[in-house]
């Protein structure tokens, strides 16, 4: 099978798990406003690293699920801290990297698996485990695993300093391990939703990154943004994450690698991201002997780092709704998305086509154009390469109505150069 067939067969796959049965309380991340939609929650995935992130999640997983089945002397622990069980919503998501010494998935959160690039990058320079090391790893968990990324190479300066090389080389060689990582999963029959990731520093360098892996049938229905973990340019990564919305169809889920609730509080940085994870929510507990020193002589890590992942959030719980409510009136009902159809379909005797959605159309400098890049705008595009108007699209283009398929009678309009 091609990629592109391997990765048209993964957008028909759900990225919905199904709740975990007996869930008493709702999970973090998925607050909803009224009018807001089942599939377009937010999902905040909360990294796990230390042992007692990994505790604290797997504890509030089974509370929330079936709290008659907790440990004893975790029980009491509990009690003892007063720590109300009944207060303890599911984590719903969860992420880890595979290059953490326990990496190892375990039973109540949806998985999002990471393959650890700029961790290994910082210490090595390189990947010193195989990609067929991390695909044998994510067969092992797969029942347990929702999603994992394609194994990329980071491209933040730091890195690219200390190895002595460039960003474009780091796009091309994550190019290359995706290709080669999807081959190996689909080897070994691996049914976890595969991740591409966006890899650049700059919004150009993330555009052509979504380019080449559009152009080369790479493109999965979740995208991750890489390399946009940058303490201190809260403004540059919004403006980033907003730039890849606007200029990404609608189609694609975007993923925020490291993104904390200090840039998602940000409602058109929030809207702009489909789901995202970070650290940052231990952060309170690793403190907590310099802010609170009575409370953390006598409460254990664990809890510490529990009662952080419940206060950080109830803080997400609150940007979300807060999102959502501002939310323009009119979003939801904006018109559907429409599929843009070549004329040589027609010509073809093919005037169907559902399977073209969104194509590349060829720009006269030989760089590949993506008409549908706005859905609700003119579908007159600029080039991003060479930076000229160089065709109306709507003049070469007939449209599709994407809800059912039917035919539009009237030509889509057109607008003079």
């Amino acid at each position: 099978m091609s990629l592109a067939g391997r990765c048209a067969r993964s957008e028909t796959m759900s990225s919905e798990a199904p709740a975990s049965p007996g869930q008493r309380s709702p999970s973090h991340g998925e607050s909803l406003s009224p009018g807001v939609q089942e599939s377009e929650r937010f999902k905040f995935h909360y990294t796990v690293g230390s042992g007692s992130s990994r505790k604290a999640i797997g504890t509030a997983a089974l509370a929330a699920t079936n709290p008659d089945a907790l440990d004893l002397d975790d029980l009491e622990a509990l009690l003892a801290a007063g720590v109300d069980l009944n207060a303890i919503p599911h984590p719903g998501y969860a992420m880890i990297s595979y290059a953490r010494r326990d990496n190892r998935p375990f039973e109540g959160p949806n998985w999002f698996i990471d393959s650890g690039g700029y961790s290994v990058q910082k210490k090595f320079n390189h990947y010193p485990t195989s990609i067929d090391d991390y695909v044998a790893y994510l067969s092992e968990y797969d029942d347990q695993i929702e999603k994992y990324t394609l194994r990329d190479w980071a491209c933040a300066h730091d890195l690219l300093r200390d190895a002595d090389r460039d960003v474009r080389t780091h796009q091309e060689w994550s190019i290359r391990d995706h290709v080669y990582c999807l081959e190996t999963a689909e080897d070994v029959g691996l049914t976890a939703e595969p991740v591409a990731v966006l890899q650049g520093h700059d919004i150009e360098e993330y555009l052509w990154s979504f380019d080449y892996l559009k152009e080369h049938g790479l493109a999965s229905p979740t995208l991750g943004i890489g390399s946009i973990l940058r303490p201190n340019k809260t403004n540059e990564v919004r403006a980033i994450i907003q730039e890849l919305r606007d200029a990404i169809p609608s189609k694609y889920a975007l993923h925020g690698f490291g993104i904390s609730k200090t840039v998602l509080d940000d409602a058109e940085t929030l809207w702009a991201l489909d789901s995202a994870d970070t650290t940052s929510w231990q952060s309170k507990a690793a403190h907590a002997r310099v802010t609170d020193p009575e409370w953390a002589d006598r409460v254990p890590a664990w809890i510490r780092t529990l009662q952080a992942y419940m206060d950080y959030g109830d803080a997400v719980d609150a940007l979300i709704a807060a999102a959502y409510a501002d939310e323009p009136a009119d979003a939801a009902t904006e018109p559907g998305r429409l599929r843009v159809v070549p004329l040589s379909a027609f010509a073809a005797g093919k005037p169907g086509r559902p399977d073209v959605a969104d194509p590349l159309v060829e720009c006269i400098c030989g760089n590949l154009i993506d008409p549908n890049r706005h859905p609700y705008e003119e579908n007159t595009a600029w080039c991003r390469f060479c930076e000229q108007l160089q065709f109306n699209l709507w003049n070469r283009q007939f449209c599709l109505d994407d809800t059912d398929g039917a035919e539009i009678e009237e030509p889509c309009p057109s607008k003079e150069l």
